[in-house]
């Protein structure tokens, strides 16, 4: 799938972790064989390695220590990030050769169900209780498959939003894309939109289209009214119609142009940044904007998705992005002496103590009920989380985990992103050939439109 999380950056693997710190000797053929492995997100791996890892060492020196069947202490488990790894692509990678990943990895909650029909995750039902009342039931439901818990939620913000240049784009105009861009089109400037991205086209399709997942024929499938309700093609067409007619002042690519709009931020630059529809920073480049675009550059503005409208102005679409969470997962073939320590670890590192580190170290959306209460203030002053609430609040969203399908990435690429950037002659060019587009769309592998489900 095409989407904005990053992936793996491989790390060396140590020959042999020997006796440092009362770890316990290990062969050459498993180097991490007393070691909880840990896979982080560029954003978070100095917190873990420097505040969270430490912490837990100390506080839980007992699941990490080493016994013999007399109960004598041979050795002491260690704990260590493996690799940097996104949220989302964490069955991407997993799913390639479970037995390399990480034992504890944060995850995104539309990756749960697949790492769960592989039979890849641990559950955390006996904690399910104290969860929902710490975290909440949403946060919860979000790692819910098949009754079975397989994560501790952590994180809340795992959305998009929309930052803009006060200096070119005014508050009223930043409520529609179309005078976003007539704004860019009169100064030159550009806006950042990556309909070429699956994670953010499908906010045109939620503008006027629904969808769910589905068990048919003991399948895991996507279910969508996008073929079959006529105002869904409607709203593609009036979408790519704009780009199409601002092409030269809307970047669309898949992946985010960080550098370009942090350039374009610059006073002195000569294409400004007007607007960006931006994903929660997860990396140093996304921080570094965050930082500038919040602390020292008092024009720049972040608030929800914009409307956009057809040409004639005769229909107007309310742009919905998906709101996800994130949690702590623990592979199920973590070898029997790393369990408890690896369940511990997700727990410890979801708990309400590194939660509110979350808060005030790394700028991020919590889903513990504590933390929202007692760090309120903190929430409300960071704009994207501001932006996400007020999100939240209209309900002009779809939740992540509860309504993606495995199936639903690669044909939403495939058959829409990919053909919406290199779109040539009448591709797109009328309502008619959006509706077919999406019908094939609807017709992929497990993908159904509600209007070609199969009868009960």
């Amino acid at each position: 799938m095409i989407n904005l999380k990053k992936g793996l950056i491989a790390v060396a693997g140590l020959a042999m972790v020997a006796g440092v710190g009362g770890v316990a000797l290990t062969s050459c053929s498993d180097p991490y064989e007393n070691v909880v492995t840990l896979w982080a997100p560029e954003s978070d791996i100095s917190y873990f390695e420097d505040t969270v890892i430490p912490a837990f060492k100390e506080a839980h020196k007992d699941v990490l220590e080493l016994k013999d069947e007399a109960g004598n202490v041979t050795g002491t488990l260690d704990v260590q990030v493996l690799a940097q790894m996104g949220e989302g692509d964490i069955w991407t990678n997993a799913g390639k050769d479970i037995a390399s990943a990480a034992d504890v990895f944060c995850m995104a909650d539309d990756n749960a169900r697949s790492m769960n029909d592989a039979g890849y995750l641990l559950d955390f039902n006996d904690e399910k209780a104290d969860l929902v009342a710490s975290e909440g039931q949403g946060a919860v439901d979000a790692f819910m498959v098949d009754d079975d818990l397989l994560a501790v939620p952590y994180r809340n913000d795992n959305s998009y939003m929309l930052y803009y240049n006060t200096n070119i784009v005014s508050d009223e105009q930043a409520k529609s894309m179309n005078t976003i861009l007539e704004a860019a089109a009169e100064a030159n400037a550009t806006v950042y939109f990556q309909i070429g991205n699956s994670w953010v086209l499908p906010s045109v399709l939620f503008s006027e289209g629904k969808m769910e997942i589905r068990v048919v024929n003991d399948e895991t499938v996507q279910v969508a009214d996008f073929a079959s309700n006529e105002k869904v093609a409607e709203a593609l067409y009036d979408f790519v119609s704009l780009y199409k007619k601002y092409t030269s002042n809307m970047v669309a690519s898949d992946q985010a142009d960080t550098a370009g709009i942090l350039a374009g931020l610059d006073p002195q630059s000569e294409k400004p940044t007007a607007a960006y529809v931006i994903y929660n920073f997860w990396n140093e480049t996304q921080k570094e904007l965050a930082k500038i675009t919040e602390d020292s550059r008092p024009e720049v503005k972040c608030t929800t998705l914009p409307t956009f409208s057809s040409e004639d102005g005769s229909r107007t679409h309310q742009l919905k992005p998906f709101v996800g969470y994130k949690g702590m997962a623990v592979k199920s073939n973590v070898s029997e002496k790393k369990v408890a320590a690896a369940k511990a670890f997700a727990l410890f590192a979801a708990s309400e103590e590194n939660q509110a580190l979350r808060v005030t170290e790394l700028q991020q959306g919590v889903t513990n009920l504590n933390v929202q209460k007692e760090y309120a203030e903190e929430l409300a002053a960071l704009p994207h989380m501001a932006a996400i609430n007020k999100t939240i609040e209209s309900g002009a969203y779809v939740a992540q985990g509860a309504n993606v399908a495995p199936t639903f990435w690669t044909p939403i690429s495939n058959q829409l992103c990919s053909g919406i950037l290199n779109a040539t002659g009448d591709a797109f060019a009328s309502i008619e050939d959006c509706k077919a587009k999406l019908q094939t769309l609807c017709g992929s592998d497990g993908w159904y439109d509600y209007s070609t489900l199969p009868q009960e």
